[in-house]
């Protein structure tokens, strides 16, 4: 045997010896987000050299041909989460689970962390309170900026804008539909108010930064997804209690997640009210409803159809003058009420009830290729009531002309103790509108109860 014939047999012999020491192993797990328990879809999963991809619902399914004795370490990575590593000793294995994994999302990807979070509260309460609370709350609580944080905890969005900009520079999309206001550009928030459990995933950038959907404006940009095959399997019934707009609230949830046939459910519904607010004569009553059906076709294409609503009737709080909150005891003091056959009226009441469906296509072609197409319809109704007046007396009971600081004579004094003494005197007298129908009702769109509404 020459040498040449020594080492071939030699080389032969060793290649013999490194396959059987090596074996076929099965891995199996999935990949799920840490905020939402959704699955993401195409984290890279390494295993020395060798790299796959997790499935539509975050599957790890794959074989490998790996040593049989030592510690194996994965990799999974995906952009906008943290890198996680998982240790696993494979000797004597022919197959492996890993269960759940779950990602952490890194700062500034927009994913929400906890379920008590304020923007969460402040959707559901104050949506309604006029253009100076319609901003934007998520933005608030996307960032770990501790500036930021501490302002969303401490104001809200009620009270604090983020670098100075109105709620009309954001924008919001919901399911990938933008649902910013046509007339004023605010966003929408009323819209799915009381729906907490299904609007928790959502993804915002702070300025200019890409998100899902759009670029965003100077404010940010806001991407709510509700789709039920982005909702983590769950049934949940909630009670809360309030001192704020409401008192009572009641919230119930379902979601199936992805069922075997590729189909996936969620409903939702909720109701608040209070028959008063912390402002005297605010009376309360809310409610909301979601549904959202999806159908995976394969891996490729998913179809959603998600229809939301949110009907509310609430009683506003007015502004009034130190004068008359001097008068009344309290900086709560409210002029849009008083008393109809023994119970409270309010003259300024919010009525607003707006569906929307949405019908969304989505066609994955390639791992990091996505086609998003969606149409929706809104319809319904959004107004108040006021009282309206014509060669008639205010009937607003801090009318500068009533109050004593404008009177001139010995009659002062006397105003001055009954508006102190006498709660009827600092409030609608609703006795005498109802008597005075001609000089309420004048207007060909308002009646003496003050009732217009603008339809959609």
């Amino acid at each position: 045997m020459n040498l040449s014939q020594f080492f071939l047999l030699w080389g032969i012999f060793l290649g013999g010896v490194s396959l059987s020491a090596q074996t076929s192993f099965q891995v199996r797990g999935k990949v799920i987000d840490q905020a939402s328990g959704v699955g993401i879809p195409g984290v890279e999963v390494r295993l020395l050299t060798t790299s796959f991809f997790t499935g539509p619902e975050g599957d790890i399914d794959f074989q490998a041909v790996l040593p049989s004795d030592g510690k194996l370490v994965i990799t999974l990575t995906k952009p906008g989460y943290q890198e996680k590593e998982v240790v696993f000793e494979g000797k004597g294995k022919l197959s492996f689970n890993l269960g759940t994994i779950q990602l952490v999302s890194t700062e500034g990807s927009g994913q929400v962390n906890s379920e008590d979070l304020i923007p969460v509260i402040t959707l559901s309460t104050n949506e309604l309170e006029g253009e100076g609370e319609q901003n934007i709350s998520s933005l608030l609580t996307a960032s770990n900026d501790v500036f930021i944080s501490s302002a969303s905890f401490n104001f809200s969005a009620a009270r604090f804008r983020l670098r100075g900009y109105d709620g009309q520079y954001a924008d919001v999309y919901f399911n990938g539909v933008p649902v910013n206001d046509l007339e004023n550009g605010f966003p929408n928030w009323n819209l799915w108010g009381g729906l907490n459990d299904v609007v928790r995933s959502r993804q915002t950038s702070i300025g200019l930064a890409a998100n899902p959907f759009a670029f965003g404006g100077v404010g940010g940009a806001t991407a709510l997804d509700t789709r039920a095959s982005s909702q983590r399997k769950q049934l949940r019934v909630s009670y809360a209690l309030s001192n704020r707009t409401y008192r009572n609230r009641i919230m119930g949830t379902y979601s199936t997640g992805v069922l075997p046939g590729g189909w996936a459910f969620s409903v939702s519904g909720s109701r608040r009210w209070a028959e008063e607010g912390y402002v005297p004569g605010t009376v309360y009553d809310a409610w909301s409803y979601f549904i959202s059906a999806d159908k995976l076709f394969g891996t490729t294409h998913t179809l959603n159809i998600t229809a939301f609503g949110a009907p509310v009737t609430r009683g506003r709080a007015g502004v009034s003058t130190q004068e008359m909150n001097d008068f009344a005891g309290t900086n709560f003091y409210n002029p849009n009420w008083g008393y109809q056959n023994g119970e409270v009226r309010n003259s300024r009441i919010a009525n607003s009830h707006e569906p929307v469906v949405i019908l969304r296509h989505d066609w994955t072609p390639t791992e990091r290729t996505r086609l998003t197409t969606a149409v929706s319809y809104q319809f319904g109704r959004d107004g108040a009531t006021a009282i309206d007046w014509y060669d008639a007396r205010d009937p607003r009971p801090d009318y500068y002309r009533k109050l004593p600081s404008y009177i001139e004579n010995e009659q002062k004094d006397l105003v001055a103790e009954l508006l102190s003494t006498d709660e009827n005197a600092r409030q609608i007298d609703w006795a005498y509108v109802r008597s005075q129908p001609e000089q309420y009702c004048d207007h060909p769109q308002r009646r003496w109860d003050g009732r217009q509404h603008r339809d959609r």
